[in-house]
């Protein structure tokens, strides 16, 4: 089952604080993400320095469990 299981690992920017969490500067934009899909993607070490959204993660799952994106979903 690992080999098909989609493990996700994120983190956030802490507290809100000047120039911390929930704004534009550096410090409140980069944090983490790993995604591993062994099934899916075999080789490892690719890094992607891109802006990107975690509301789009519920839709991306759905999707590649083949399961319909309702409509309502914003990502």
């Amino acid at each position: 089952m690992l080999e098909n299981t989609i493990i996700i690992m994120m983190g956030d920017n802490g507290w809100q604080a000047p120039r911390g969490l929930a704004n534009l500067y550096d410090a409140g934009t980069k944090t983490c993400m790993a995604i591993q899909w062994p099934a899916k993607y075999k080789k490892g070490g690719k890094v992607i320095d891109s802006f990107i959204d975690f509301s789009d993660i519920a839709p991306s799952l759905l999707e590649a469990a083949s399961v319909a994106v309702p409509k309502e979903m914003t990502g």
